[in-house]
């Protein structure tokens, strides 16, 4: 009997260690199990995994909040989702205005082209028509000149047909005019040719031709060229007066630069009615050139200067009638890394500041 009670404990302890396992399997290792493949998935992307289980211990409770995490990475992703929807949204309606935005950017890159062209167009007809004029009144003095020197010609070679001698040339008194007449027909035709050579120089240097485009030149001369160009046709009897300073060569694009004192220059004379005066003055400071054109004419008034820059901009019976010819200046001054400041009294004049660096 005490061995067989003996074996019944035995029995007993081993059926209950194997219930208390399948206790633990029931109750631990299967749920853990179904976590564990739970978030498998969710480690894989799926966010759908879901725990089920009944109890209402510490293992179900893991298994709810679980579930609850689950739930909150799935509405997360959702907004997530949603977002980035609205901001691919916003992106190609970001991307659509800014080809919008480059498209117009383009058009008016052209339509400021196109106005500037055509103001260059402009000023070139102006400046041929007043070179043409410039140089009608030397030609048609050579061509007058000609003709004199043609009729004394003729009446020398009459005298000599009348007089056998040479005293008989000198009492004669139509020979001896005739010698006068032509030597200052000569003089004449020389002093006109003088002044077709001038206007060709300054014409080849206004527009600088034969020379690289940028380069180091004389401020001044580029002045003057462009007063010799303007000529009497423009400037009339506006006395010009000049302050130059002592300058060192420039670094500029000088075909574009003459440009600017074309432009300016020929409104401060078209802002003056009869006669006036325009004076032209430069100084160096530091490292920049100032150049300053001042006029006694009309004067603009202070709504307009506020829109002097603008393309084709004008003024009326103000002094400004050039259309975008001061928006080219301005261009061109900001090409150089400069600056121009307008001053201006009705009725008292106008002065011109063009600040241009000594090395651009």
């Amino acid at each position: 009997l005490h061995i067989e009670q003996k074996v019944f404990n035995m029995e007993l302890l081993q059926f209950k260690k194997i219930l208390i396992a399948l206790i633990l399997v029931r109750y631990l290792t299967v749920p853990m199990s179904k976590l564990v493949g739970a978030a498998e998935q969710v480690a894989g992307g799926d966010l759908s995994a879901q725990v089920e289980m009944d109890s209402k211990d510490e293992v179900g409770n893991l298994a709810d909040s679980f579930n609850q995490m689950t739930a909150a990475l799935r509405s997360a992703r959702a907004k997530t989702e949603e977002q980035s929807q609205r901001l691919r949204q916003q992106a190609a309606e970001l991307q659509t205005k800014n080809e919008e935005l480059e498209n117009l950017l383009e058009q008016l890159r052209q339509s400021q082209e196109q106005l500037l062209m055509k103001e260059k167009m402009a000023s070139l007809g102006r400046l041929v028509a007043g070179v043409a004029h410039e140089i009608n009144n030397p030609i048609g003095a050579v061509n007058s000149s000609v003709d004199v020197c043609r009729r004394c010609l003729d009446k020398i070679a009459q005298a000599l047909g009348r007089c056998s001698t040479v005293a008989e040339l000198r009492a004669d008194t139509g020979f001896e005019n005739s010698l006068r007449i032509l030597g200052d027909a000569i003089r004449t035709t020389a002093t006109a040719g003088d002044r077709i050579a001038t206007i060709v120089k300054s014409l080849r240097s206004f527009s600088q031709l034969d020379e690289a485009d940028y380069q180091r030149v004389d401020i001044h001369e580029g002045i003057e060229s462009s007063l010799t160009l303007l000529g009497s046709k423009v400037l009339g009897s506006i006395e010009i007066v000049r302050e130059y300073g002592d300058l060192p060569p420039v670094g500029c694009y000088p075909a574009q630069l003459n440009q600017v004192w074309l432009n300016l220059l020929r409104n401060a004379a078209e802002a003056i009615a009869d006669q006036g005066r325009i004076l032209i003055s430069s100084q160096l400071l530091g490292e920049q050139v100032r150049v300053t054109i001042s006029d006694n004419g009309r004067g603009i008034p202070a709504d307009q200067l506020e829109n002097i820059f603008d393309f084709r901009f004008t003024a009326g019976d103000s002094r400004v009638k050039m259309g975008s010819g001061l928006s080219v200046a301005y261009n061109v001054m900001q090409k150089h890394q400069g600056e121009i400041e307008i001053d201006s009294q009705p009725g008292q004049g106008t002065t011109v500041a063009v600040l241009l660096p000594t090395a651009s």
